[in-house]
């Protein structure tokens, strides 16, 4: 089987011992037979190694400390929570609001802890996240590291992730300029609302040069359907007859990729925990309308 190779952190890639490469979250792929049971082990420079076997289980059951996507035809292995080498304890950030204490700190991992008149709650932080800034926004928190913030609730339990540009916080509103994960370097223009919990308000593909149009219709669309957003606009005549049909026809996906093909969007559907499927679906366009979608 071919198999693709992440990694959040950038890694050395032995298979049975053997250097094949650099990973990081560009993709590294070699062909592997599921019965060899080869070894792969991931080494980060300052964290622990994440090690396993590929078996014929590997599309059932991600390895641990993994995300496993099932590609139409290969398998995309994501190495993504080590565990740090490093066990002193460091204080990253520190901020009381209110009556609310938020403490950023690592001892061999990232993490959280919130501590207020409800209790005190500590949650594990991902990978080489170590914010430097806590500010209050709505009833949660928004801890911001570089180029990556994280909205916390209450309980310390991470209720947005983004990388962004840019970003600003006003009330409970938080506005940001997101770069997209595609090889046009497109961006985003989002907003969300911090009450009750959290809830996106906009999302706003900002408009290409001439030739990205027809991607960015697709993208749009499909965003527009996962955000319960006003989707039929961007399709013909004769495809808004059965608009309210689309939905069901694509199913419960819990995210969408643009492609270097700018016909082509990748859906993202969670089967079990940490194991995704990924279909690829393809519209047609005449004067700048959807008149077929092919999954």
């Amino acid at each position: 089987m071919k198999i693709y190779f992440l990694s959040s952190l950038p890694c050395l890639l032995t298979l049975n011992g053997a250097y094949f490469g650099r990973t990081d979250t560009f993709p590294r792929h070699a062909e592997v037979c599921a019965k060899d049971e080869v070894f792969v082990e991931f080494h980060p420079e300052n964290a622990l190694p994440i090690g396993f076997f590929i078996t014929e289980q590997l599309p059932f059951s991600p390895p641990d400390r993994c995300e496993v996507y099932l590609l139409p035809d290969a398998i995309a292995v994501y190495a993504k929570n080590f565990a740090s080498s490093d066990l002193t304890l460091r204080v990253h950030a520190q901020k009381r609001i209110g009556d609310t204490l938020i403490s950023v700190f690592s001892q061999g991992g990232g993490q959280v802890c919130v501590e207020s008149a409800k209790g005190t709650f500590v949650q594990p932080l991902p990978p080489s996240f170590f914010p430097s800034d806590v500010r209050a926004i709505g009833d949660c928190f928004l801890l911001v590291a570089g180029d990556q913030l994280m909205a916390i609730d209450a309980e310390g339990k991470p209720i947005l992730s983004e990388r962004y540009d840019s970003f600003e916080v006003e009330g409970n509103s938080l506005r940001a300029l997101l770069p997209l994960q595609d090889s046009k370097r497109r961006k985003a223009r989002c907003a969300w609302e911090f009450s009750g919990g959290c809830r996106r308000t906009e999302f706003t593909l900002l408009q290409p040069p001439e030739e990205d149009r027809v991607g960015l219709i697709a993208y749009a669309f499909f965003e527009s359907i996962l955000l319960g957003e006003r989707y039929a606009q961007f399709l013909g005549e004769d495809m808004q007859k059965n608009a309210e049909k689309l939905p069901a026809f694509l199913g419960n996906f819990r995210a969408v990729l643009p492609t270097d093909d700018e016909s082509v969007c990748h859906l993202v559907y969670q089967k079990t925990e940490r194991l995704y499927e990924i279909k690829p679906f393809r519209v047609t366009l005449e004067e700048g309308k959807i008149v077929d979608i092919q999954g």
